[in-house]
């Protein structure tokens, strides 16, 4: 199901946007709570106890991202929703606002973020505020355990966040996002390593078109080593991207030319067809909004008592 955000509900997220650094008191409850435990009066006026907050927020975040079509600013606002949520659940305090009109405009977005929760569920569906659905597990996998392994390592070594992020989009369009690892080699590189290679079948782009070959790979102890030793092939071979992915200043465009332009030849074969750069923009793209990002869904659905959904999620049940 879909649904708008009206202009006046735009306007009360944000309200509660602006407040929400400044305006939550501490996690200890006060007498002022009435009997429901819900609501509480306080010296800058209404209280909303997180619970209650999160399910309006989720519902807000979903509004954002169904929005068709949808902008970026939509998307920033959606992150600072999810962002807002995670601290409500890790601190589980009360959210202050200031006008007594509040309260009844609080009650009846939360009827409606209830009443979207009853229709989904009746549906099966989901109601996780995420883009729109939930990351399936295989990305999951592939940003646990090598992408951010890899965006990491290149940020302690000083490079580029917009480059760093092309380079595990590479690995990510490599290794069909960490489902064909061979010996470890998460950049497709050819050869040996220290007398070290597995064989793989590949593909290879000719001029006639592409062709299934069996080739050499090099072979790696972990994510890590194969990184250190991508960096060392740039730097070799490929010394305008090594350059592009170190600089601050450096565009996408730099860095695929010199992928494209190197010492002895292009990095991939696919750059004859022009679909390297594109396809590993894509994907970047999507792991620049989900890898920071994700992590952040299971803590709210805990604090709302929504463990078998999330279980689920984590099992890679829900697509």
């Amino acid at each position: 199901m879909k649904f708008g955000v009206s202009a006046f509900k735009i306007l009360f997220i944000l309200f509660f946007c602006v407040f929400v650094s400044h305006s939550v008191s501490d996690t200890t409850e006060t007498e002022d709570a009435d009997e429901t435990g819900d609501y509480r009066m306080g010296e800058v006026g209404i209280g909303i106890k997180t619970p209650l907050m999160l399910e309006t927020w989720e519902y807000a975040c979903m509004g954002y991202l169904e929005k068709k079509p949808i902008t970026d600013e939509d998307i920033r606002r959606a992150m600072n929703n999810l962002k807002t949520m995670n601290w409500q659940c890790e601190n589980f305090g009360w959210f202050e606002t200031s006008l007594d009109t509040d309260l009844d405009a609080f009650e009846a977005r939360l009827d409606e973020a209830r009443l979207e929760q009853t229709k989904r569920s009746s549906k099966g569906e989901p109601f996780v505020c995420y883009f729109g659905s939930v990351i399936p597990k295989y990305r999951q996998d592939f940003y646990d355990n090598i992408g951010k392994p890899i965006f990491d390592h290149l940020i302690e070594h000083g490079a580029s966040e917009e480059i760093a992020y092309l380079v595990v989009g590479q690995s990510a369009l490599e290794t069909g996002w960490g489902r064909k690892v061979r010996g470890n080699n998460y950049f497709g590189i050819k050869g040996e390593k220290n007398g070290q290679s597995v064989t793989v079948s590949t593909h290879e782009v000719t001029s006639s078109g592409k062709i299934k070959i069996s080739d050499k790979f090099r072979k790696y102890g972990d994510v890590l080593d194969c990184t250190d030793d991508y960096l060392d092939v740039l730097e070799n071979s490929f010394p305008n991207a090594s350059a592009a992915l170190f600089s601050d200043t450096s565009t996408a465009e730099e860095f695929f030319n010199g992928l494209e332009h190197g010492k002895y030849g292009v990095y991939a074969t696919d750059f004859k067809n022009g679909k390297y750069p594109a396809k590993i923009s894509s994907i970047s793209n999507r792991i620049a909004r989900e890898m920071p990002n994700y992590f952040i869904y299971p803590t709210y659905l805990s604090c709302l008592g929504r463990d078998n959904e999330l279980l689920g999620i984590m099992a890679g049940v829900v697509q």
